[in-house]
């Protein structure tokens, strides 16, 4: 678990979907970017990952099973943000190589956002997004 009295950076992003401004959430960890497991993973925590990449709100927690792998490990579990928290840094969490604890999760965490307008670009890790903002039917 992470302390409160120092909150280090946890820079995040959204991968691996074809859907707009959503994806599996990944996490930069000790020089290498990773998955986050699903346990413990709610809407709270999406709130808290959608404002952290400046989106206007969270949409929806959600798993859809065309997410690419990419075979990146998973080096957060147990994510248990309460939905206030400016950033993911700053809720309780499990940091490490998580692999043996998260083997019935194949696509970890995920998360579908609304941006701030109409018209974005939003860039997202490897990802840039530039998009007429339109929310999915059947989400």
């Amino acid at each position: 678990m992470i302390s409160n009295s120092v909150i280090p950076q946890v820079p995040v992003r959204l991968n691996g979907a074809k859907v707009d401004y959503g994806g599996r959430v990944e996490v930069f960890y000790q020089g290498e970017w990773g998955k986050i497991c699903r346990k413990k993973w709610d809407f709270e925590d999406v709130k808290v990952i959608c404002r952290q990449l400046g989106f206007k709100r969270a949409l929806a927690e959600f798993v859809v099973d065309d997410v690419k792998d990419e075979d990146i490990p998973f080096i957060m579990s147990d994510v248990a943000c309460n939905g206030d928290e400016p950033k993911l840094a700053s809720c309780p969490r499990t940091d490490g190589n998580l692999n043996g604890d998260c083997q019935t999760d194949d696509t970890g965490a995920q998360a579908l956002c609304e941006p701030k307008s109409k018209y974005s670009t939003v860039f997202l890790g490897k990802i840039s997004y530039s998009h007429s903002a339109s929310l999915h039917p059947g989400l």
